[in-house]
């Protein structure tokens, strides 16, 4: 086995593969303590989304971590909402109600 670098992180990556990055794992904890369904629209979870997002500074973080379906993190991108509530609300009315209508 090699020296490792500066990198730790991409070594450890190269040298030990079955080792999972460590969002990896948080993402695993997330999807279980939401019990595998989305919280915006209860259905089977398969990702995970950033209450606030990443790209506007959102931390990986448990609290700013939720189960999501497909779906719902596509339509909440990556906007800025002044509450969990208000992202539910917004993708509420976008997957139910603006269906309806269109």
């Amino acid at each position: 086995m090699s020296q490792p670098p500066s990198d730790y992180y991409s070594w450890l990556r190269q040298n030990h593969p079955t080792i999972p990055p460590p969002f990896a794992a948080l993402r695993q904890h997330v999807l279980n303590r939401d019990g595998g369904i989305c919280r915006y629209c209860d259905a089977p979870a398969t990702e995970v989304d950033h209450v606030y997002p990443k790209s506007k500074g959102g931390p990986d973080a448990e609290w700013n971590l939720v189960a999501s379906c497909t779906l719902c993190n596509l339509i909440a991108s990556d906007t800025v909402f002044p509450s969990f509530e208000a992202k539910r609300a917004h993708i509420w009315m976008t997957r139910y109600v603006r269906s309806y209508y269109y």
